[in-house]
């Protein structure tokens, strides 16, 4: 039994079977599709969940102008976008897991802002460290867990 055994991982290991089993996951990707040059795109435009830049302003902060990240996606929807992926095409049972255990959320980083104030004619600043809204990420889905009530005897 065991020379059987050695004799079925030989032919495994033999480059008749590594091909044929390249053959079986090889992906078409010199197909003529039409597909855009994404190459010279920023970041935050080729991720699977885009972002813009905004302006925040703040004449009692400094930095008084900070650009934030803000997510790319419609009102009440946070899913993340696959639609410019062709590899997933191919395996469409993977795209729909995808597609439900995902979701794009919001990147922070920390910053040191200044604030300025005044009070009772007195002027102070403050240093803070704030967490700043840097990019978006497509992420697993944050599940929470609810655990069952304790039984309680009724005596």
């Amino acid at each position: 039994m065991d020379a059987m055994n050695d004799m079925n991982y030989r032919k495994r290991g033999t480059a008749d079977y590594v091909h044929s089993r390249q053959k079986r996951m090889l992906i078409d990707i010199h197909s003529p599709t039409e597909t855009t040059d994404t190459s010279e795109e920023p970041t935050n435009a080729r991720s699977l969940c885009p972002w813009t830049y905004i302006y925040d302003v703040n004449i009692t902060r400094y930095p008084r102008k900070l650009m934030k990240a803000v997510c790319n996606h419609n009102a009440g929807d946070n899913s993340c976008d696959f639609s410019s992926s062709r590899v997933f095409d191919a395996f469409p049972r993977i795209m729909d897991r995808l597609r439900l255990d995902t979701e794009c959320e919001i990147v922070y980083g920390q910053i040191m802002v200044v604030y300025e104030c005044c009070e009772d004619g007195n002027y102070s600043r403050i240093d803070e460290w704030v967490e700043w809204p840097v990019a978006c990420a497509c992420s697993r889905k944050r599940v929470r867990v609810v655990q069952p009530a304790s039984r309680r005897s009724d005596n």
